[in-house]
């Protein structure tokens, strides 16, 4: 399902997507530089966790938010290079243990749990609208 939003709808789409997330779950998100994947992610972490100030991992790789009810892992994998990297800062734990929200996650696609869920996030002709398209692995639906 492609959705063409502004950046309010964008959040509201987040949080319902949030919503449906349980411990296991994880979020490949993809989207080019600036296309919102950081607030789709905050948007996801506010509504799990009642954190306000959720920020981009771009320098420290991952952050961990602590909720009622779950841990939630944001993983920005911008910056790393190699598998190696991905198993040193712990992503399989955070797969199999966590909720997982992972920015640029293209590196650890090998890794990816059948389950995870995929966000597309595209520039729309206006600078102010993303189209999103939420893939669902088959077994979610």
């Amino acid at each position: 399902m492609a959705e063409i939003c502004g950046l309010l709808e964008v959040r509201s789409l987040a949080i319902a997507l949030a919503q449906e997330l349980k411990k296991g779950d994880v979020v490949f998100l993809y989207g080019q530089l600036g296309a919102g994947k950081t607030t789709f992610a905050k948007s996801m972490i506010e509504e799990l966790t009642d954190h306000k100030d959720a920020t981009s991992p771009t320098f420290n790789i991952a952050q961990v938010y602590e909720g009622k009810n779950n841990i939630v892992w944001h993983f920005d994998l911008y910056r790393i290079k190699s598998f190696e990297e991905l198993e040193y800062i712990g992503i399989n734990e955070a797969f199999d243990s966590y909720i997982s929200i992972v920015e640029w996650p293209e590196i650890s696609e090998s890794i990816m749990p059948g389950s995870a869920i995929k966000v597309y996030i595209d520039f729309e002709e206006s600078d102010d609208k993303r189209i999103i398209t939420i893939l669902h692995p088959k077994d979610r639906m």
